[in-house]
């Protein structure tokens, strides 16, 4: 006679491993897209007029708009080589400001790590 052995279902603890915080993307050309600042970016930047000087004001109240923007599409231009500033001035609403600065200040505090 064969004897059937009942072994106990093997028991699987979740272990909750804290995910990371989603990092803030800005949709253009219909994709979410995380900001990137490199070299590259900054040397757009210095060829469109924002000097590193300019940079460094960038958490005071009164940055331009023009200056505003034309960070936007420095971080951008890693990924989409061929966007024009205008392009990128014209795909954002006056609504998107704020999610797009938050995208903006994570990408320029987690730049070169």
């Amino acid at each position: 006679m064969t004897e059937i052995i009942n072994f106990p279902a093997a028991t699987t603890e979740a272990t909750a491993t804290p995910e990371a915080p989603a990092k803030k993307t800005v949709n253009f050309r219909g994709q979410e897209v995380t900001l990137k600042y490199t070299l590259l970016s900054l040397q757009r930047l210095e060829s469109v007029g924002v000097s590193m000087k300019d940079l460094e004001s960038l958490g005071d109240e009164d940055v331009s708009i023009t200056t505003v923007g034309k960070m936007l599409w420095a971080g951008l231009c890693v990924q989409f080589n061929d966007a024009t500033l205008d392009e990128v001035l014209n795909s954002f609403e006056i609504s998107e400001l704020q999610s797009v600065s938050e995208a903006m200040a994570e990408a320029l505090s987690t730049a070169g790590k």
